[in-house]
């Protein structure tokens, strides 16, 4: 039930028919797919509540039959040590847990989110309360077990006590500390879903048996991957960029990243 759940609120989110203005797109190859650059200056009328909104892009892929689906956390990786006109890029995926306060608390089903310890850098977001995730919670499976939660988790779990952070709560039976609490005006990337929680993604095997492969299997194309263009470069020249290093990727790993390029599709408003 929660697979389904998760995937039901990813095909939501993905609907192009919530996108309430233009958004330009530019495909690029990726695994069996293409994929697209969209600015994300505009959702439901307004933009996301991150600085300098319009710098951020998303990059997305396209099956041959034109349906989207998102990146590989393999590739994500290659993307992100490879690509030069990007101040950062970051990846992040929907995770269901049972959350616990503490270990004597009844568990309660919470959605939130596996995300790249680079996320909030990339969205120049700074907690509340507390330190953004480090590079080393996000390197290896299974070690540093720390979470983040959302002004609405800490408001409603912790009457809003500042002293939760370096707690110890629980996720699907796991112990995690609390390193951070987001400001209240920061309720996500998404105006359709409020995260509760966030976790590095390192962490996603541990809270699920079917992760078990989420890092390494590039057929698993589920991390949605933003990326802040780096000052003074151009979409046209990230376009350039991504795809070389998309037919790298094809070339390496022909199993899983055969495609190609339609050059009528490399352009299109949604």
């Amino acid at each position: 039930m929660l697979k389904e759940m998760r995937h039901a609120l990813r095909g939501l989110r993905q609907n192009p028919g919530f996108a309430a203005t233009a958004i330009v797109s530019i495909a690029l190859a990726i695994g069996a797919n293409s994929a697209i650059f969209s600015m994300a200056d505009g959702l439901l009328l307004r933009p996301m509540p991150i600085p300098d909104s319009s710098r951020v892009v998303s990059i997305r892929a396209r099956t041959p039959s034109g349906n989207f689906s998102n990146l590989s956390y393999a590739d994500f990786l290659d993307f992100r040590e490879k690509s030069r006109s990007f101040d950062g890029l970051m990846a992040y995926d929907l995770v269901p847990a049972g959350f616990a306060k503490d270990a004597q608390a009844q568990p309660q089903l919470k959605m939130g989110y596996l995300v790249s310890g680079n996320f909030f850098q990339v969205l120049r977001i700074d907690p509340r309360l507390g330190r953004r995730f480090r590079p080393e919670e996000d390197q290896v499976t299974g070690t540093d077990a720390v979470v983040v939660l959302s002004y609405d988790l800490w408001k409603s779990e912790f009457a809003a006590d500042p002293s939760a952070v370096g707690r110890h709560v629980r996720l699907n039976d796991l112990d995690f500390v609390v390193i951070a609490v987001l400001q209240q005006s920061f309720t996500g990337i998404d105006h359709l879903f409020r995260p509760a929680f966030y976790v590095p993604i390192p962490m996603g095997p541990k809270l699920s048996a079917l992760n078990q492969d989420l890092l390494t299997n590039r057929s698993r194309r589920e991390f949605f991957v933003k990326g802040r263009l780096t000052n003074g470069v151009s979409i046209q020249a990230a376009d350039a960029e991504i795809a070389t290093i998309a037919k790298s990727l094809e070339e390496a790993n022909p199993a899983t990243n055969a495609s190609r390029i339609d050059p009528q599709q490399a352009l299109r408003q949604e």
